[in-house]
């Protein structure tokens, strides 16, 4: 798994312990460290088989990592990064595990010593449950996770993270930073605040009507499952992305007074073909499919050997929405110049691949690997 031998984990709860247990089931010569700021739970998680060593205090748990994660509440992880920095060893790559990004990235890069790096990180997954008490080492097996390279970002860095997140069973995807969290503002965060404001309407309401909230069924409780998460990591959330959340509000406002005014005209066209259309969107959302029995294409990039050459082409690709299998800087040559060899499954994703990358100006050679043809 890359050169990383010491992964140092700050903040052991759902995810944090998920990725203790995940990283040992990938490579159990991985010695994983862990502090957590709740006196006692390094040690229980030690217990439990989710971390090697429980440190009492953060510098003794990241001044021999190769690999810090902070998975600690979104407000507290460049509070925590700061405090670390001084401690870590030239090489360490820093990553996060929050639901927001841009912010955290352009905070982060400012404060960075030399030779220490960072890659903004978001698993795509979770629950409603709280605590290592909960963890799962197979919680992001086929579940995407989020990486955010700037043109800051050390290539082989890049590489390394993207094949140690691959063998927990990511689908790894590269996002610019911004468009991380107005992305997030539209599938996560806003439906979040509405699911919150849904439950305590229906709460006012019960008030009047003691049954509403007995006679609660499927559509009400799937809408409204995710108000059960945590307050104080939504807090953060909410105000670390208010500036993309709102403009969401803003949008669906506009979008509930449309709805309004059809329903005060009695706008039955209207009503059908907003209910209509957006049944169609719904039913034609992505489903998670076996990919085993997909093809796997070889895309090949020469890339030139300077600062974000490389994360440039990634975001390219993760802006389409397609996952990278495998990655890697395959050689380079005298001319400062080198290829990037690129691994995607399924013909129509790496030709659109292809294409986006050809529209921007890069050379690109496409094959499959099972029939070894262009």
């Amino acid at each position: 798994m890359s050169d990383f031998r010491n992964i140092s984990i700050i903040g052991i709860g759902l995810i944090g312990g998920s990725l203790g247990l995940a990283l040992k089931e990938a490579d159990s010569s991985l010695r994983i460290h862990g502090f957590d700021i709740k006196p006692g739970t390094a040690a229980q998680a030690q217990q439990r088989g989710i971390i090697d060593i429980a440190h009492g205090n953060l510098e003794e748990a990241v001044k021999e990592a190769d690999v810090v994660f902070i998975a600690t509440p979104v407000g507290e992880i460049v509070k925590v990064i700061s405090k670390v920095l001084p401690w870590l060893k030239a090489g360490t790559v820093i990553t996060d595990v929050g639901s927001t990004k841009e912010k955290i990235v352009r905070r982060v890069e400012k404060a960075l010593p030399e030779g220490v790096h960072f890659i903004g990180g978001h698993p795509m997954t979770g629950s409603e449950q709280e605590g290592f008490a909960h963890a799962n080492k197979n919680l992001f097996k086929d579940s995407y996770y989020i990486l955010t390279p700037t043109p800051k970002t050390d290539a082989q860095v890049y590489l390394a993270m993207h094949d140690l997140l691959t063998r927990i069973g990511s689908l790894v995807l590269a996002l610019d930073p911004r468009e991380h969290d107005e992305i997030m503002a539209v599938i996560s965060h806003l439906p979040h605040i509405l699911s919150s404001i849904l439950v305590k309407i229906s709460k006012s309401k019960s008030k009047k009507k003691e049954s509403l909230l007995l006679l609660t069924a499927g559509g009400f409780k799937d809408m409204t499952r995710i108000a059960a998460s945590s307050p104080r990591i939504w807090l953060d959330i909410c105000l670390e992305n208010r500036k993309a959340i709102q403009s969401m509000i803003r949008d669906y406002i506009k979008a509930l007074e449309d709805f309004n005014r059809w329903l005060e005209e009695e706008d039955k066209e209207e009503i059908w073909g907003y209910l209509s259309e957006a049944r169609e969107i719904r039913r034609n959302l992505p489903t998670r499919i076996d990919m085993e029995e997909k093809e796997i294409y070889e895309l090949m990039v020469p890339v030139k050997d300077r600062p974000g050459s490389i994360s440039q082409i990634l975001l390219k690709i993760g802006s389409l929405g397609i996952n990278i299998e495998d990655l890697d800087l395959i050689h380079k040559l005298e001319r400062k110049e080198g290829l990037l060899r690129i691994l995607i499954k399924e013909k129509d994703k790496a030709n659109r691949a292809k294409d986006k990358l050809e529209q921007d100006g890069f050379q690109v050679e496409m094959r499959n690997l099972e029939l070894g043809v262009s």
